[in-house]
């Protein structure tokens, strides 16, 4: 069953909380294993908006997982 806007706002919520305390929070796979790819990205893109409507600036990107060994270790096969 798809996340509901309600769970994604409170997910997005909880990762800025965890971010400002600086306190590890459970995978959301382990809590959502139905949780797709899209769902995660929207989960981010919540957090990144609050935070440039907090006042924040981007000042660049970060790309993730480019090592042919994490792909295979992770099970993708493109960086994130």
């Amino acid at each position: 069953m798809p996340l509901s806007e309600k769970q994604l706002a409170e997910l997005s919520q909880e990762v800025l909380e965890a971010e400002k305390s600086v306190k590890a929070i459970t995978n959301f796979t382990d809590r959502f294993p139905e949780i797709t790819i899209p769902e995660a990205y929207a989960i981010q893109i919540r957090s990144l908006q609050t935070r440039v409507k907090n006042g924040e600036v981007i000042v660049g990107r970060k790309i993730g997982l480019c090592a042919k060994v994490n792909k295979e270790n992770f099970g993708i096969n493109e960086p994130i």
